[in-house]
């Protein structure tokens, strides 16, 4: 996620190669997705008062998955993002991810917290290698949540934050800080064994912000600015440890993933294409 996300092209691959295929249908009723009260009221103080100076508008990502189970065979993903800041400062995004050779495609609407913490995802994804099965999607970014007028394979609900970071969107030189989420994760198949699955999931991560300015442009020809890289490990309700490096972009106040580590596979991140919302 974090995916940023926003969608994170990691936990779209793990939805491919568990759930195989999971086609949208369209025509049900739209239904609201929203966040509770009690975490927007968490929210308010971590969203920058002041819009930032160049706040992200899309997103080009190319990433490198090295899978333990692929045998030093290494797999790439491209992640197209359609951002949007909105008026409380939280970013909601639409996503779409396509592995090579066409193995897998998946497209989602999300929510975040500056790209740091996924507040909300409905994702829907599909393992047809030609590709002719279009996915449906039609989403309506709410303030705090999502509305939905598709039918839902993947769903992600942050219910509860805890943090001692004074703003989560802005770490200062040296910062070290922990935030501890729940989540509800509601996960939906198709197809002969067809069925629905909701779990909760707590996870705790502890981040140090580098003293160190670079330039963003490492990352992709198209970034302005300088980034801070900020390390987290996290730690889940079920003992399970990953590392995730991001750069925090000091003129758009966001996150980006560069590099993510699990018990099963590394994913590094590059953004070659980059776009900026116009000044106000």
């Amino acid at each position: 996620m974090p995916l940023p996300s926003h969608l994170a092209a990691s936990a779209v691959l793990a939805f491919l190669c568990c759930t195989g295929s999971a086609l949208a249908q369209s025509g049900e009723t739209a239904v609201d997705f929203v966040l509770s009260e009690a975490v927007q009221e968490r929210l308010r103080a971590h969203v920058p008062a002041q819009r930032p100076p160049s706040p992200l508008a899309s997103l080009s990502a190319q990433q490198v998955i090295d899978h333990k189970g692929n045998f030093g065979r290494k797999v790439g993903v491209k992640i197209e993002f359609v951002m949007s800041r909105l008026e409380n400062g939280l970013t909601g995004s639409q996503s779409s991810v396509v592995m090579d050779g066409g193995k897998g495609m998946g497209r989602g609407t999300g929510l975040s917290l500056c790209g740091l913490i996924g507040l909300l995802s409905d994702s829907q994804s599909t393992t047809d290698t030609s590709l002719t099965s279009a996915i449906p999607i039609g989403k309506v970014i709410l303030p705090f949540g999502i509305k939905s007028s598709v039918d839902f394979a993947s769903r992600r609900r942050i219910v509860a934050l805890e943090t001692n970071a004074p703003s989560l969107c802005m770490p200062t030189s040296g910062l070290e800080f922990t935030f501890k989420t729940e989540e509800e994760v509601t996960i939906k198949t198709s197809g002969l064994f067809g069925r629905t699955n909701q779990i909760k999931r707590v996870q705790e991560s502890k981040c140090r912000a580098a003293v160190d300015l670079q330039p963003a442009s490492q990352l992709g020809a198209a970034l302005v600015g300088d980034y801070r890289e900020v390390s987290c490990e996290t730690v889940s309700g079920d003992g399970k440890l990953s590392k995730t490096r991001y750069a925090h972009l000091l003129a758009s106040s966001f996150y980006l993933p560069i590099e993510e580590i699990d018990e099963w596979q590394t994913a590094t991140t590059l953004y070659p294409k980059v776009s900026y919302t116009q000044a106000e």
